[in-house]
């Protein structure tokens, strides 16, 4: 199954570059309309990184293009469902009320302390679901994790 994946991120990456194509330009008289196999490299790239966005990652571009001040509001535009506590009042087994923040490994606290991460000290972030969070980061963590990882500047 594993190798039919990236056909059909390619597949539908011609398909976009085709249709955006054909949308910017109207052929002259007599000429052809172009096509998926004239699309440039770069456009099929970029086609298919629009395609295969991955709901549990913000990458440094998302967050560069976000144009947000920290990581809160990024988090809040572009995944508010990672801000969600789920399972509402009630504690979680582990007695858990929050989603957790991990800046480098290093637990910091929970959602709110998103709001004191500059966008420009920000690489990535990523959210751990509930059960990988409690067996990767351990008790305390059963409404998910959202990991940091600090910009090399």
């Amino acid at each position: 199954m594993k190798p039919l994946v990236p056909f059909c991120v390619a597949a539908a990456a011609l398909f976009i570059a085709s249709r955006n194509a054909s949308a910017q330009t109207q052929p002259a008289e007599g000429a052809t309309a172009p096509t998926a196999a004239s699309a440039s490299p770069a456009d099929l790239t970029a086609a298919a990184s629009r395609v295969h966005r991955r709901s549990d990652v913000l990458t440094t571009e998302e967050i560069d293009d976000s144009h947000e001040p920290t990581a809160y509001d990024v988090v809040r535009r572009l995944r508010p469902q990672w801000m969600h506590n789920r399972g509402g009042a009630v504690p979680d087994a582990d007695g858990s009320y929050q989603v957790m923040v991990f800046y480098n490994g290093q637990p910091v606290g929970d959602i709110d302390v998103l709001k004191e991460y500059r966008v420009a000290d920000v690489g990535t972030m990523r959210f751990v679901d509930p059960v990988r969070a409690r067996a990767t980061y351990g008790p305390g963590n059963g409404r998910g994790v959202i990991t940091l990882t600090g910009r090399t500047h």
